[in-house]
């Protein structure tokens, strides 16, 4: 499994991914201006669906709902440009003086681990006959 991507992912990737998803962004707030944002409402009198427009607080909420979750990525990429928030290196896991696994790693061998708590180890209580 240490085979690198092929040429295909990396443009897709690189390219293609990206210009589909801005191409859907932009051709969805074009067809909010052109149609305009409404929903549809049940009017007793004609009993029947008529378009209404939300209210002007709405589009308010609709613009945060929209650009609060695409401000975290260039948030942090500006925090992280001037420093408040440096950038951790994943290197090699470090091994503590009184432990032997490296921290921030699972176990090699989950097997080795006992189930219970009042269940020993496989090879803990192992007696040599």
């Amino acid at each position: 499994m240490n085979d690198r991507p092929s040429i295909y992912w990396k443009v897709c990737w690189k390219f293609v991914a990206p210009l589909f998803i801005i191409v859907v962004f932009l051709a969805s707030l074009i067809g909010m201006m052109v149609n305009g944002i409404g929903y549809q409402r049940w009017d007793v009198a004609l009993g029947d669906k008529v378009a209404a427009n939300y209210p002007g607080y709405a589009y308010f909420i609709i613009v945060l709902m929209i650009f609060l979750p695409l401000a975290c990525i260039p948030g942090v990429a500006i925090v992280r440009y001037f420093g408040y928030c440096p950038y951790e290196s994943r290197g090699a896991a470090t091994v503590d003086d009184d432990d032997d696994q490296p921290t921030g790693t699972i176990t090699p061998n989950m097997s080795r681990l006992p189930l219970t708590s009042n269940e020993e180890a496989p090879g803990d209580n192992d007696e040599v006959i």
